[in-house]
């Protein structure tokens, strides 16, 4: 989109905070766009950095909006960690019990069933069942045998 902005042309968001990474990133596309002749319009904060007025103020807000998204991000990590202290489990639910994959280490041992088969009957992908039966200390041979180092 900035490549297709001709002399004369203004770009308008809406939202300082989603538009640029950091302060220095805002005031290196807020100058870059000046120099190329065009005109750059926050419509959120009513700024206009035609004018010099609306310069500065574009660089308070992106300094703003950089600490604003620094706190946030800060915040969530502090409340993870307070979160996995009281004992919740984050992120993606497994896809496999721990049942599951005790029942696919027994066929896989026994060698009633393959990989793929066993993926397809808990309705997982095979690198799935591979990733799960490796986090279980379960591994692959180059043959693609199983070699069972521990189970627990």
């Amino acid at each position: 989109m900035m490549t297709k902005l001709q002399p004369g042309d203004t770009l308008v968001i809406w939202d300082l905070n989603r538009a640029f990474r950091s302060t220095v990133d805002a005031i290196q596309h807020a100058e870059s766009l000046r120099k190329r002749g065009i005109a750059f319009e926050i419509l959120s904060l009513k700024v206009n950095t035609a004018e010099p007025a609306g310069e500065f103020a574009y660089s308070v807000m992106a300094a703003a909006a950089q600490y604003e998204r620094r706190m946030l991000s800060k915040r969530t990590k502090e409340g993870m960690a307070a979160a996995k202290k009281r004992g919740a489990v984050l992120g993606r639910p497994k896809k496999l019990s721990p049942c599951q994959i005790k029942e696919a280490v027994t066929k896989l041992s026994s060698g009633n069933a393959s990989i793929r088969e066993l993926a397809k009957y808990y309705k997982v992908h095979p690198r799935t069942l591979k990733r799960a039966l490796k986090d279980t200390c379960i591994s692959f041979d180059n043959d693609k045998k199983l070699c069972i180092q521990r189970l627990t």
